[in-house]
């Protein structure tokens, strides 16, 4: 597999490359655990992408830390009290013991 690094600032963003004989345009992905993905024609040329990956670099950094950010607080316990968000809002969980039933959302 094909692997580039650009630098932005005083980060280096190492990112994997796909070739696709189906792709016209070139695709940036973050993919949970694994990083920067660009999927791309097959023709492009590496000095071509690291460009592109260049140019998207702001928005790029903004997704990592984010992931970052989530990775760093799922974890969880799953006790009663204990909040998460779901769906734009956030909840409060509470836990019963005894027969299994299926898990609602009570608003």
């Amino acid at each position: 597999m094909e692997r580039s690094e650009v630098r932005y600032g005083n980060t280096t963003i190492d990112y994997r490359i796909v070739r696709s004989a189906r792709r016209a345009t070139v695709a940036i992905a973050i993919e949970p655990g694994e990083g920067v993905l660009v999927t791309a024609p097959g023709p492009t040329s590496i000095a071509r992408l690291d460009t592109i990956v260049h140019a998207k670099a702001s928005w790029i950094v903004r997704r990592l830390r984010r992931q970052a950010e989530r990775v760093a607080t799922t974890g969880r316990e799953f006790v009663s009290g204990e909040t998460f968000h779901y769906l734009g809002r956030q909840h409060r969980l509470r836990v019963e013991t005894g027969a299994p039933r299926p898990l609602r959302l009570q608003a």
